[in-house]
């Protein structure tokens, strides 16, 4: 007896504290009826008002910080594009938190998430880089205004919505209608419209209904379409050349989701985009800056958009120095290639570089589909330093690669060898580029 009167005790401890546990959320109420959203082992969540779910990582994260180098890098590469006759602008997309915030619940704050902060962090980041003569959007001004008429995310997913898209896309197109090169170009007359509704998959949404006990909502959108001139294209496929192009990560969707189209209705001018959900943005703009799409027909604008917690130094300094260098003119110094069958690589002698200016080598593999290049380096005493370049599996390959030649020793590198991965193009050539420091 006394034995089955301690295991009931036992047992109501543990519904007490398992009913303590859960108090919090209890407290708040789950529209719902969600449990159990942190310990997901996909989307650690927490479920705010009106059916809208944020991630821990990185919505609830407040320190998302562009760094001095990256605005100076970003700068280079404005100013480069800008010399060639197209102008950057750099749009870094806010977490669903900054661009939502009214509707965070209370346990995000006893997680560390302080929206001040967070909103102050994001505005000073844009600050440097407006310090730094950078056009960037604020996006989170622009989101959190007009959440405040409709929600501007799907609630149990971190995409934008069409309402949010056309908020941002009508900001960017101001600033490109009060750019001073905006008033010479042609415009033609785009008029959006929709076609029934389309529904959505979502990962995120699927991933929290195992915590839910009640269905949470499906992910539907409005099929937007052109009433009245073309379609925004692939910046890869299009048939014509894009007065603007708008490179991005999965946060502007793939070119359905409305914001190419309600950018041509506000600026007159045909938009073309190229968007990466796995490799990222970054990845979809290498892509692009060393394509022969980009080289034979800059586009007057270029909208770069680049989540707010995405570090573009994240790989060190090698993919923001091919992207300066692609976006400046051709490179004029050829250096000669000789191919070792034996080891299957290319060579070339670097002896009559000078080593003490920043050359960047450009290996242009003519066509062949590679998705990593390997430089091999090595100085007069037989001293090697190898680097190589990866390519995202979902990018589009142009086979041209930029190796910045630093870090090396005190007399540089004597001669190079060059490896692939993946196929040889028929007449691979190799360049080098004189590219001066950014500031």
């Amino acid at each position: 007896m006394v034995k089955e009167m301690m295991c009931g005790a036992r047992a109501r401890i543990a519904g007490l504290m398992l009913a303590l546990c859960w108090a919090p959320f209890a407290a708040q109420g789950s529209e719902f009826a969600c449990f159990g959203l942190m310990n997901s082992a996909t989307t650690p969540s927490v479920e705010g008002s009106e059916g809208m779910f944020y991630l821990t990582t990185p919505d609830l994260m407040m320190s998302h910080e562009i760094t001095r180098e990256n605005a100076q890098d970003l700068a280079r590469l404005s100013d480069v594009l800008a010399a060639q006759g197209t102008t950057l602008i750099y749009l870094p997309t806010p977490t669903k938190a900054l661009g939502q915030p009214q509707n965070l619940p209370w346990s995000a704050t006893d997680l560390g998430d302080d929206a001040d902060i967070a909103a102050t962090v994001y505005d000073e980041n844009i600050e440097r880089l407006s310090r730094h003569r950078v056009r960037a959007l604020n996006a989170r001004h622009v989101l959190a205004r007009a959440a405040t008429e409709a929600p501007v995310y799907y609630g149990p997913d971190p995409r934008l919505n069409l309402h949010g898209m056309r908020a941002l896309a009508q900001a960017v197109a101001k600033g490109i209608t009060e750019s001073p090169s905006y008033a010479n170009l042609p415009k033609s007359v785009f008029l959006t419209g929709v076609s029934g509704k389309v529904s959505m998959h979502s990962d995120m949404r699927l991933d929290l209904q195992e915590h839910c006990q009640k269905d949470l909502p499906v992910l539907v959108r409005d099929q937007v379409l052109m009433r009245q001139g073309s379609a925004p294209q692939d910046l890869f496929s299009g048939a014509t050349p894009m007065q603007v192009a708008v490179v991005s990560s999965a946060a502007l969707g793939d070119g359905a989701q409305g914001f190419t189209h309600h950018l041509q209705q506000a600026t007159g001018l045909s938009v073309g985009q190229y968007s990466l959900a796995k490799g990222g943005s970054l990845a979809a703009m290498t892509a692009y800056l060393t394509s022969q799409q980009f080289q034979e027909n800059r586009p007057a604008f270029l909208l770069w958009e680049q989540p707010i917690w995405q570090n573009l130094g994240e790989f060190g300094d090698q993919p923001m120095r091919e992207l300066i260098t692609a976006a400046g003119p051709s490179c004029e110094v050829p250096l000669p290639l000789q191919y070792n069958k034996d080891r299957k690589l290319y060579q070339a002698d670097l002896s009559r570089l000078d080593q003490a200016k920043p050359y960047t080598l450009y290996f242009d593999n003519d066509g062949g589909q590679a998705w990593a290049a390997r430089f091999i380096f090595t100085d007069t005493a037989k001293q090697v330093r190898a680097r190589t370049i990866y390519r995202s599996q979902d990018q589009v390959l142009a086979g041209r690669f930029y190796m910045p030649m630093s870090g090396f020793w005190p007399g540089g590198a004597s001669h190079v060898d060059i490896q692939l991965g993946g196929s040889y193009g028929r007449s691979p050539t190799l360049t080098a580029c004189l590219q001066k420091e950014a500031n």
